[in-house]
């Protein structure tokens, strides 16, 4: 399971990637998957573990993601749950 928030805009996510990655969070960026509805067409992924750290660094660096959710597998399908 992964963390994944999404973002308004491009900057934001790219932003936010900087941000965690200096903050020493390991982070991935994915295009955003059709399921999550419009956006910005990017998102960042984050272990669970990380979730909170992830939310301080954006915080501090005054970036909102739009949505955030817990990225799994059920019945071979991958699921975006919201969080």
């Amino acid at each position: 399971m992964e963390a994944v928030f999404t973002f308004h805009n491009a900057g934001e996510a790219i932003g936010g990637e900087r941000r965690l990655l200096e903050g020493g969070v390991k982070v991935k960026v994915m295009p955003l998957p059709a399921s999550l509805g419009a956006g910005c067409g990017l998102c960042l992924r984050v272990a669970p573990g990380d979730l909170d750290a992830s939310l301080g660094l954006l915080r501090a660096a005054d970036i909102s993601p739009q949505g955030l959710y817990l990225r799994g597998v059920e019945g071979g399908q991958t699921v975006y749950t919201p969080l």
